[in-house]
């Protein structure tokens, strides 16, 4: 009677074991999962209806992207002259 006990007592500690395993492997997956999302929403197209509804970010997108195509637009003309000067 006593074995049998103690094999009952070793099968719910090894029960245990493994719900406890598979419950950190099912938080590490959920975790995981909600950082995907999060990720997901922070690009296009879920960024763009955050900036229709907010004007000041709606702006500061305007700003950075005026900045960036302005910098671009000095970079071509840069290469536009050096191509041209090993054109001659």
């Amino acid at each position: 009677m006593l074995e049998k006990t103690s094999a009952k007592e070793a099968e719910t500690e090894n029960s245990m074991d493994k719900l406890k395993s598979k419950k950190e492997m099912l938080l590490s997956e959920k975790d995981y999962l909600l950082s995907s999302i999060q990720q997901i929403k922070n690009t296009f197209p879920y960024c763009v209806l955050d900036l229709l509804q907010n004007n000041e970010k709606l702006q500061k997108k305007i700003d950075e992207l005026s900045s960036l195509l302005t910098e671009n637009r000095e970079q071509h003309e840069n290469i536009e002259n050096r191509l041209k000067n090993m054109i001659k």
